[in-house]
């Protein structure tokens, strides 16, 4: 714990409880903590207030304490019964329309997307018609994370902006969502932010458990997706998470917040990472080039290198493109961005393989031209009754003509 820190005021909560008891697990609690009802427990979570808080008084007691002492932050009540019941209404409309679509993997592209998670999600802005409490609610997290950032209270993160909502619907199937890191490469990601809206939720009976797995603790935080109730926790490794499986309609809404500096060297990272294949794959060529011209052995070897070259940009290419498909949500780049980047790197590798194209084909005529003439030499009888000294002086004038030649084309 940082010096000067403090652990997050519990007094008069409705609470999340860390036990350090036989079962080793974060467990949940719902009525007012008293003096001696958890000996031997610390208490991590929020107080359940007559009056809603504003974001700036939920930011500086709960969301950064909880998370610079815990890493984790759940509050209750978060937008009220009546507000929240909106957001829950318009989430049922977009699911009866048929807008959600199965989840996505960021990563692990080669495993089907439904082994891993069983949600069905639509990415929502909050300005679309029927989405105005949906739009609330993230103005009303935005200012909470936003003044939890300000004046370096989580650290050197500079929050500049998050991705859209996504709503999440396990539509109650037994579908869950296994072990997993939300950003476990550095993507920009740094706050995850869930609200759940699941009245009469029983986990007993409907299961649907969120599991987080803190790094460097034995303990697991068992967080039951009630009503009205925002999780925040960081993205990245420090907490792998789960959800259990859902035997009822289980809703949640949920976003990102970026870290200015990582996001930045994320983008980066994917652009350099391209170019470093493309200049492989030109390195490869240049040494295909200077094979081709030497001898017959050493085109044979140049056939090698420019395969070997056009592997690297149709690779390097390919990847790049299919990262910017696939963290297009997460980075923030809309689709007519994404298909831009895509079509200059389409046509970066299309200019390689014209120019390797037109060189192979120039140097393979110049070859059958000089090959022909060597041949129709052969065949010339005065060619033939020349000495060897005589045909090398000759051979010597061709080339020099050919040589002024091109010298005075130029």
């Amino acid at each position: 714990m940082e010096s000067g820190e403090r652990k997050p005021d519990t007094k008069s909560t409705k609470e999340l409880v860390l036990s350090n008891g036989s079962n080793n697990h974060y467990s949940q609690h719902t009525h007012h903590h008293k003096a001696n009802s958890h000996c031997g427990q610390r208490v991590f979570s929020v107080e359940a207030a007559a009056a809603r808080p504003s974001p700036e008084s939920i930011a500086l007691q709960y969301i950064v304490p909880c998370l610079k002492y815990y890493g984790i932050c759940v509050k209750d009540s978060f937008l009220g019964a009546e507000l929240g019941s909106k957001v829950l209404q318009e989430v049922e409309t977009l699911n009866q329309s048929g807008k959600f679509r199965d989840g996505q993997l960021v990563s692990q592209r080669t495993i089907p997307s439904r082994s891993i998670r069983g949600d069905q999600i639509a990415w929502v802005e909050g300005r679309e018609p029927g989405c105005e409490s949906i739009g609330t609610l993230m103005a009303q997290v935005d200012e909470a994370v936003m003044y939890s950032a300000m004046n370096g209270r989580l650290g050197n993160r500079v929050i500049n902006g998050r991705t859209k909502a996504m709503v999440a619907c396990y539509p109650g199937s037994g579908t869950g969502y296994v072990r997993h890191v939300d950003n476990p490469n550095g993507d920009g990601r740094c706050i995850t932010c869930i609200y759940y809206l699941n009245k009469n939720w029983d986990v007993k009976e409907h299961g649907g458990l969120l599991q987080i797995f803190p790094e460097g603790r034995k303990e697991v935080a068992n967080i039951e997706p009630l009503f009205d109730r925002l999780l925040i926790f960081w993205s990245d490794r420090r907490n792998p998470h789960e959800v259990k499986p859902a035997y009822a309609t289980r809703y949640a809404i949920t976003v990102w917040y970026f870290d200015a500096k990582e996001r930045a060297e994320a983008k980066e990272k994917y652009r350099l990472g391209f170019l470093s294949w493309f200049r492989n794959g030109l390195l490869a060529t240049g040494i295909g080039v200077i094979s081709f011209v030497q001898s017959d052995v050493g085109r044979e070897a140049a056939y090698g290198f420019f395969i070997l070259g056009g592997v690297c940009v149709s690779f390097g290419g390919a990847t790049y493109v299919a990262n910017l498909l696939a963290l297009r949500r997460t980075m923030l780049l809309s689709l007519p961005a994404a298909l831009l980047h895509g079509l200059v790197v389409t046509c970066a590798a299309l200019f390689w393989l014209c120019a390797v194209s037109l060189y192979i084909g120039l140097e393979v005529e110049i070859v059958h031209e000089k090959e022909e003439e060597k041949e129709e030499r052969e065949d010339d009888e005065d060619w033939r009754g020349q000495c060897q000294d005589c045909q090398q002086r000759e051979e010597g004038k061709t080339k020099e003509q050919e040589e002024q030649g091109g010298s005075k084309g130029k």
